[in-house]
């Protein structure tokens, strides 16, 4: 049997499309609520042109929507690459990568809390070692205990307790691939 060389976790476009769905209809409530409140107590000019303001937010919320899926299906983002050396952490906009010397203990699942979200998201998170925290000149988040963590887990096609487990066995020197 080969290990891989290799492994690639990618995103769950339909998950993401879901969650911004839920986003563009709670976004366009909320702005057609703030429409309202400001034209009765600021300036009675919202509520006149109040189908202009939430159309526009509507329409800029849609488009948006329609990036970040298009982004998934085409730019394959947000993903983590984990290789013999480390991992790497493709989000929307940017990337983080790590070495597996960099990393202290194990790779933990843990809840936080996430703006504008219903609920509480679990992602995966990890320890810095010494070293690496005084050369990066990082200080010690709040994350139960960890220094950072991989947000991206819920828009991933396999869950953060799994992709715990695949990081923990690569760190370790015994890749596997991620179960589908």
């Amino acid at each position: 049997m080969t290990t891989p060389d290799r492994v690639t976790v990618g995103p769950k476009p339909l998950k993401i499309f879901g969650e911004l769905s839920l986003l563009f209809i709670v976004g366009t409530a909320g702005v057609s609520l703030l429409v309202v409140f400001l034209g009765y107590l600021a300036h009675p000019w919202f509520l006149s042109h109040a189908w202009v303001v939430v159309g526009c937010a509507a329409a800029m919320l849609a488009c948006w929507s329609m990036i970040a899926v298009l982004g998934a299906l085409v730019w394959r983002r947000p993903r983590v690459e984990i290789g013999p050396d480390g991992f790497t952490d493709y989000g929307i906009l940017g990337l983080r990568s790590r070495r597996w010397s960099d990393i202290e203990g194990d790779f933990t699942v843990i809840q936080i809390s996430w703006p504008f979200a219903v609920g509480r998201r679990h992602v995966v998170a990890y320890r810095l070692t010494s070293t690496f925290k005084k050369f990066a000149r990082r200080k010690p988040a709040a994350l139960s205990g960890n220094d950072e963590a991989i947000l991206i887990c819920p828009e991933l096609a396999i869950a953060a307790a799994e992709l715990s487990e695949v990081l923990n066995q690569w760190k370790q020197g015994m890749p596997s691939a991620p179960p589908t």
